[in-house]
């Protein structure tokens, strides 16, 4: 069992609150989604390259009216995706994030639940063989497509042993992101970007690592309204009545990249791909706001990441996956 979120907010006001504890980093947006109301079952590649939970402490706040909002946090600091439950290091990441919420406020807009933001993030974390600080990239269908070069051993014809280092963090890890999101009524947009660049170690060597990530997605409604806080519909499901709930069509092109030149200094091309592309296609039907069953078709395809029978850098095969989810929440 993992003790997600573990959290005091003292409310000074509404422009200055203070948090304290374990908590979501307050940067990547799809990952400060309650994960009750995502758009799909599997996130996207930006959120692999978000930090998860941390532990620390955190100002936040909204001015004008709640029109712009923004939020401080110097926490531990945590691998790309990942978590931490305890201070491991003398190593900690600095996070500021700035959105804004403009039209919240207007009545009769199609605009009302517009907000474009960002962030940005700064550490100095170092890792280790056993504890590299470097996580893989998955597909949706949770499988490891690329992932850094862990230590080796090999023998000689002599007998003789030689031990490759393990790809490891070294140094400053710097993150940004820029996204955003719309629900009109029936009809929902959301986007998200994130680049990391991060100072890595193998042995004697040191250089960076650095990878993109993006993701683009659209949904339609029928028999309901979407928002920030899910889909609800006009009428909920009950036997015996009228309502049938609402039906949910979604469509999502994810990617994830990383540089050419760090893949083959970094990881073997033969067995990390230095592309993923995900386009997903999902049916959701809502019976209630706190009842729903989901499906996605998930199709990834990749650059590189295989080899062919001549020992030659090849793509991968395609990976397809359906994931379902039958989701109660309240």
């Amino acid at each position: 069992a993992v003790l997600q979120d573990a959290w005091l907010d003292f409310r000074l006001s509404e422009a200055v609150q203070v948090r304290v504890g374990k908590f979501k980093s307050p940067f990547g947006l799809e990952r400060l989604r309650s994960a009750a109301v995502l758009g799909f079952v599997e996130r996207a590649y930006p959120t692999q390259l978000a930090p998860n939970r941390d532990l620390g402490l955190q100002v936040h706040g909204e001015v004008l009216d709640k029109r712009l909002g923004y939020a401080l946090a110097a926490v531990d600091g945590t691998p790309d995706g990942a978590s931490v439950d305890g201070d491991t290091s003398d190593s900690k990441d600095l996070i500021a994030q700035l959105y804004a919420v403009p039209f919240i406020h207007s009545t009769g807009t199609w605009l009302r639940e517009l907000r474009v933001g960002g962030a940005w993030s700064w550490g100095d974390q170092d890792g280790t063989a056993a504890a590299p600080g470097l996580s893989p990239w998955r597909t949706p269908g949770q499988n490891a497509f690329y992932r850094v070069r862990p230590e080796a051993t090999s023998k000689d014809s002599a007998g003789k042993t030689t031990t490759t280092p393990a790809v490891v963090a070294r140094g400053v890890r710097q993150r940004v992101t820029l996204h955003g999101y719309w629900y009109g009524g029936p009809l929902s947009l959301f986007a998200e970007w994130v680049h990391t660049a991060e100072n890595v170690q193998k042995g004697s060597d040191t250089g960076s690592l650095k990878t993109d990530a993006w993701q683009a997605a659209v949904a339609w409604v029928v028999g309901g309204n979407t928002s920030w806080n899910g889909v609800q519909p006009s009428q909920p499901f009950a036997l015996g009545q009228p309502g049938w709930g609402a039906i949910e069509l979604a469509a999502r092109w994810s990617r994830l990249h990383v540089d050419g030149v760090d893949l083959e200094r970094w990881a073997d091309s033969k067995a990390s791909a230095q592309r993923a592309d995900s386009l997903t296609a999902g049916l959701h039907w809502h019976w209630s706001q706190h009842l729903r069953l989901l499906a996605d078709l998930e199709h990834t395809t990749f650059a590189g990441g295989d080899r062919d029978p001549a020992g030659h850098v090849a793509n991968r095969p395609r990976e397809l996956a359906i994931l379902t989810r039958a989701q109660l929440a309240w």
